[in-house]
This record gives structure tokens, sequence and C-alpha cells, in this order.
């Protein structure tokens, strides 16, 4: 009795981790960028072809400093959402992985840009009020309404709200860089929403000067891109076949739990209809589990990963045991 009890908690371990893996990754490009800059609170730049982040020592192309300059990135989530849940079934699923792609133009030659390597943050606000606006760096503007200048763009931010999604550096070269991003509660409650989603690139060195392809570049593939990875929401109990009732039904069951039962009455075996356990044994009708016992004490999930060690080697020895009996048994009627 004591090995069938391994036996099925190692099967059950082994089936659920199967059951946790699949994963699916959707990329967003952006619906608008822009950048802003401090030493032109009040002028428009999200028209142009890059967007800027900048410390306030870098310097540009003929060693002048530029001033701080900050970066907006705006997404959204709709198209991601209606794919995974396509995928896992509408929100059965849970954001996972993040990341951001960002195409840097390592020397440009234009003089409001500066340059340099360094670091900045990457944060998520939560204010998605303004519009990246006409403006260029060729041919600025003031920016009206929400179009976004550097003093717009500041007042979006509210440290209550917002998240740092983690820390980057760029590399001063012509290439293509992928940040790993945190993923945030609130980030991740945006996406769910299926809303729009705003990027916040700051520098955090006064050396940073760090110049990406933006959105309204004609070729695509320069584009930022947003990349969210989900993965299926597992039952509230393990399992791997998911009917959407709750529980873990691995087995379909009339109750939605499976193989392990928990206490429940449905007679996994369903060989003497009291609904015991999986695996029968006609001593008790408790409901309760495959080691007998008076008192229903059922299989608590949570001691699945813990005791599938124990389990595996467990499991050897009782296979071990039956080895050694079957031989005796067949000396015996010799």
């Amino acid at each position: 009795m004591t090995f069938r009890f391994k036996f099925g908690l190692i099967m059950s371990c082994v089936l659920t981790a199967t059951g946790l893996a699949q994963s699916e990754s959707f990329t967003l490009t952006p619906t608008q960028d822009g950048f802003t800059r401090e030493q032109a609170p009040t002028i428009n730049l999200g028209g142009g072809g890059a967007i800027h982040v900048a410390g306030s020592a870098a310097l540009n192309v003929t060693d002048e400093a530029q001033g701080v300059a900050d970066a907006f990135i705006m997404f959204n989530a709709a198209d991601a959402v209606a794919f995974f849940n396509a995928q896992f079934g509408d929100l059965n699923w849970d954001l996972t992985g993040v990341t951001l792609t960002l195409n840097e133009v390592g020397a440009p030659n234009n003089g409001i840009f500066s340059r340099g390597v360094g670091t900045f943050d990457i944060l998520y606000v939560a204010n998605d009020d303004w519009s990246e606006g006409p403006g260029r760096p060729s041919t600025q503007v003031e920016a009206e309404s929400n179009q976004l200048s550097f003093t717009s763009g500041r007042a979006l931010l509210n440290e209550l709200a917002d998240a740092n999604l983690g820390s980057a550096s760029n590399s001063g070269m012509d290439s293509a860089s992928t940040y790993e991003l945190d993923v945030a509660f609130e980030l991740a409650v945006d996406v769910a929403n299926g809303g729009d989603i705003t990027l916040y690139l700051v520098a955090t060195d006064v050396n940073t000067g760090a110049t990406f392809r933006s959105a309204n570049r004609a070729d695509e593939a320069e584009h930022p891109m947003l990349t969210l990875t989900a993965e299926a929401l597992v039952d509230d109990l393990p399992g791997d076949m998911d009917d959407g009732m709750g529980g873990d039904d691995m087995m379909m069951d009339d109750m939605g739990d499976g193989m392990m039962d928990d206490g429940m009455g449905d007679d996994d075996d369903g060989d003497d209809g009291a609904g015991d356990d999986m695996m029968d044994d006609p001593m008790d009708d408790q409901g309760d589990d495959m080691m007998d016992d008076p008192t229903p004490d059922p299989m608590m999930p949570i001691m699945c990963g813990p005791m599938m060690g124990m389990g595996l080697v467990t499991l050897s020895l009782g296979l071990a045991s039956l080895k050694l009996s079957s031989q005796r048994r067949r000396r015996l009627r010799k």
C-alpha cells in the first residue's frame, strides 16, 4: 500500500510539471513615440525619426553639451491580449516576460543629439494622456494641448502609480539592443486590460547620450519593439487537462479534481461506487486517501514539489522490493 501511494504522488507531480510549460510571445510596435529636451522645455519633438535619452554632461558631435533629454514610447496591448486569449482562453494567462528592443544610432550628426555610453532607466508610466505631435529637430514647434514636451512629459510622472522596470545602457554603436524588463504588477494589469502602455526612458548617468530609431522610420524593422510573453494559468489544484471548471482535473472527473483524490468522494477508480480513492482499497469508504486510515486526509498540492525527490527514492526502493519479493515467491514455488 505504501508503494502505491508514492507511485501515485510521483505520477501526479510529473504530469503537473508537464502542464506548466506552455507559453507564447507576441511583439508590439509603437503607436507613437518622441523625445523632449530640458533646454527647450515647451518644444515638441515627436515627429522625427529618432528618440533620444541624454544626461546633463553628454556632448554632441561638436563637443557641446545639449542638456537632459527624455524619451517616451507608447504601445497598445489589444492585439497581444487577443492573441493570448486565443491561445489560452480569455484572460486565462499570466504575463511572465517583457523585453524592449531598440535600434541605436551610434554617432548622430545632428547637433541636437548628444553622444556617450551610459546608463538609463526604463519606467512604466500609468498616465497615457499624451500625443507625440509633429515637431522635428529641423522644424521645432511649440507643444499644444497634450502634445509631448519636457514640461508636459515630466508632469505625466507619478511615483505612486508608475514602476521602474530596470536599468539599461547603450552601446554607442549602430546596433540593436534588447533589454529584459521587470514584469511589474502595474504593467501586467495594464497589459491585461488591453489598452495603451507608456514607457519612459530617463538618463541615470550624466554622460549618457543614446539615440534610437523611432516609429516614424519607414523601415519597420528599425522601430522599437515590445515583446510580451505569457503562460497559461494553472488550475487552483495541480492538473494538466484544464476544463475551466477549477480543480486539478487530470482525469476530467465529475468533481474536477483529479487522480489524487482530494477527499470530495468522487471515486476516481469507480470500482466500489463509494467515492474513496484512485487505487481502491475496500477497507473504507471515506473518500480520503490511498494509504488507508479512518480519517479523510486529502493530498495537498503543495506537497508535490518537496515530496518529489523522496517519492522517486521510494519508487526505486519499492521496485527493488517487489523484484526481491517476486524472486522469493518463485523460490518457494520450486
